[in-house]
């Protein structure tokens, strides 16, 4: 494996210039300089030790994700989107699939906090009340344990952050819009034998006025 000291030797300065072109810093270095060292880093096939580094900075710009079931649509989608995110933002994702199962979970979140991530992201998982996932909670409840956040759940009894879906809210619109649609529809466009589903169209009215005047009671 090559080092810093022979990619140093081939470009005719120290370790710690070196040092600072591959990471950028913290002390400035001539272009001069800087193109002699990339030149050695790149004949010899240099690669920085990233374990080595995150010790240093005590960053491995690395976020763990957990999901509850990555054969779910939802899940896979989420995964791919929080991975892009990711990688804009220069950190590397590590991926677990729980499959609903409190221990296999766990198990995942103990490797992510050995591996020193950032932060770690639940996708979906299982219901995370004591009763149920029991292990996982435990975990979390360690005292090294990175920024967590969960993903469409009820907020976790130690104090992860929570992102949900108002589905609620989400379905309220999703019900005006279709009532919306319909009420365009001319009646000489309409196939014959439509009185059942004029009957359906009536009652989701019904329902949806009901369930504005529930969401947003008078003041």
């Amino acid at each position: 494996m090559v080092t810093q000291e022979q990619v140093a030797r081939e470009a005719g300065t120290s370790t710690a210039v070196v040092s600072y072109v591959i990471n950028n810093g913290p002390r400035n270095v001539s272009a001069a300089t800087r193109e002699r060292a990339l030149a050695a880093v790149a004949k010899l096939g240099y690669r920085p030790n990233a374990v080595a580094r995150s010790l240093r900075s005590a960053s491995t710009r690395v976020i763990g994700l957990i999901a509850a079931d990555i054969t779910n649509p939802y899940c896979g989608q989420l995964a791919m989107d929080v991975e892009d995110a990711a990688l804009r933002r220069g950190r590397t994702l590590l991926f677990g699939n729980a499959k609903h199962d409190d221990a296999r979970q766990a198990r995942h979140l103990r490797t992510f906090i050995e591996q020193r991530v950032e932060g770690i992201i639940f996708i979906g998982s299982a219901n995370t009340d004591d009763a149920f996932l029991p292990e996982t909670t435990a975990v979390l409840r360690g005292d090294v344990v990175p920024p967590v956040v969960v993903l469409d759940r009820p907020g976790h009894p130690v104090g992860a952050t929570t992102i949900q879906v108002d589905n609620h809210g989400g379905a309220h619109a999703a019900t005006g819009h279709l009532l919306g649609r319909s009420a365009q529809v001319e009646p000489h466009h309409q196939p014959r034998g439509t009185h059942a589903v004029d009957a359906q169209v009536g009652q989701m009215r019904e329902q949806h006025s009901e369930c504005f005047r529930i969401r947003t009671p008078e003041p």
